[in-house]
């Protein structure tokens, strides 16, 4: 969270806050369950969740944006940030297994295809 912080201070900083969740019925990280052909309502009320967690931030209204997705989160997180033009991608990285150690399957990947810089977090 202090990195969000300290990015938080560059006056011409935007922020777009993703989640990626699977297309078919599915509990994702913040909670949310639906099927698949509630997908939109199940959308908002997750991207209302985003928004609560990322309201510990105090970012400024304007510079703020939400984004859920549907699909592998790999390849949502590097379309998303390559297609916004991001500066700087922050992703945390879980304690994987042996083959994935060092950096979690997820990140690595991010770290590998996206355009930008990428800070993974622990």
């Amino acid at each position: 969270m202090r990195h969000v912080a300290s990015e938080s201070l560059n006056e011409s900083a935007v922020f777009h806050f993703l989640t990626v969740v699977s297309p078919r019925l599915q509990v994702d990280a913040l909670g949310g369950v639906w099927h698949a052909r509630s997908e939109r309502s199940g959308f908002d009320e997750v991207k209302r969740k985003l928004k609560a967690l990322a309201d510990i931030f105090h970012l400024p209204e304007g510079k703020v944006h939400y984004h859920v997705a549907a699909g592998n989160p790999r390849q949502q997180i590097v379309a998303y940030a390559n297609s916004l033009r991001a500066d700087l991608v922050m992703i945390s990285s879980h304690f994987p297994d042996i083959s994935t150690y060092f950096l979690g399957s997820s990140a690595l990947s991010v770290v590998r295809h996206t355009k930008c810089t990428v800070l993974v977090v622990r």
